[in-house]
């Protein structure tokens, strides 16, 4: 495997949060992964495939007792947005009604007709896309991507079978997830 010496494989991803228990389990109701690690200041969830196997990567979330919510879209002089998650659902309206019946809102700003960009309960943002299930293939030593549009999207490599999943933001600057 690339990458850095003694890479393991496994990735974590972290949110923080001024109350990582209750963040924690929304995730938990929109995405159906259990909680696998919890304490008061730090929370684990197991990551699983659309077959439910776990993965070599986990989602969890800290205690920032300073947390501000991210503006979205970006404003220059306002907490800005670190990352997001795109998740992929068979059914857009449906999955943002699913969405706000367990507290998610529907961000004002859409820069997409076919993807709804939405908040968590503390202000994440997280995009839900009519995407078929991500797979990614790697050849060995090759990039994800041999080029870029001139959209500024990822043209993936034909080594991958890749279903790109990006958000636009305010600029229409595609950014890879």
């Amino acid at each position: 495997m690339a990458g850095i010496d003694g890479f393991t494989g496994w990735l974590g991803t972290v949110f923080d949060s001024p109350d990582p228990q209750a963040l924690a389990r929304f995730y938990q109701q929109l995405l159906g992964w259990e909680i696998s690690n919890s304490s008061p200041t730090w929370v684990e969830m197991l990551m699983r495939d659309s077959q439910g196997r776990g993965t070599s990567s986990n989602l969890a979330f800290q205690l920032e007792p300073e947390y501000e919510r991210p503006s979205w879209p970006s404003r220059a002089g306002r907490q800005q947005m670190q990352f997001h998650l795109d998740v992929g659902v068979a059914d857009v309206a449906a999955a943002v009604e699913a969405a706000q019946a367990i507290g998610a809102t529907i961000a004002d700003h859409q820069p997409q007709e076919d993807v709804r960009v939405m908040l968590d309960p503390h202000g994440h943002p997280f995009c839900l896309q009519g995407r078929p299930t991500a797979r990614l293939e790697p050849a060995a030593s090759r990039s994800v991507f041999d080029e870029w549009d001139g959209d500024g999207g990822p043209v993936p490599s034909a080594a991958w079978l890749w279903h790109p999943m990006t958000c636009r933001s305010t600029s229409s600057q595609r950014i890879p997830s």
